[in-house]
């Protein structure tokens, strides 16, 4: 995982009038980023169960209790698009 680009307190969703709404506390939606828990993505790069949980959960990879490795944002570059491809290719030839 990895520390979130973008605090999930501050998301918004359309309700179905198509208006703004918070998605968490409205009151957190201001708070400066500081105040706020650091919060974490999965990044995709490490999974590590035994065989059977694996199969027993084929609905996610998330088991409870879970442990965390943080990694850095530059090693958890999700490629979804060719604009993420370009990032990932220029981050792994600045590190020759």
């Amino acid at each position: 995982m990895c520390e979130a680009e973008h605090h999930p307190a501050r998301f918004l969703v359309l309700n179905e009038r198509r208006c703004l709404e918070p998605w968490g506390r409205a009151d957190q939606l201001n708070a400066p980023r500081q105040a706020l828990p650091t919060v974490y993505r999965q990044n995709g790069a490490i999974y590590l169960m035994r065989t059977g949980d694996f199969i027993d959960r084929a609905q996610g990879f998330f088991l409870s209790p879970a442990m965390a490795f943080v990694m850095s944002a530059e090693d958890s570059v999700d490629i979804d698009s060719e604009i993420d491809f370009r990032v990932a290719q220029m981050l792994m030839e600045a590190r020759g």
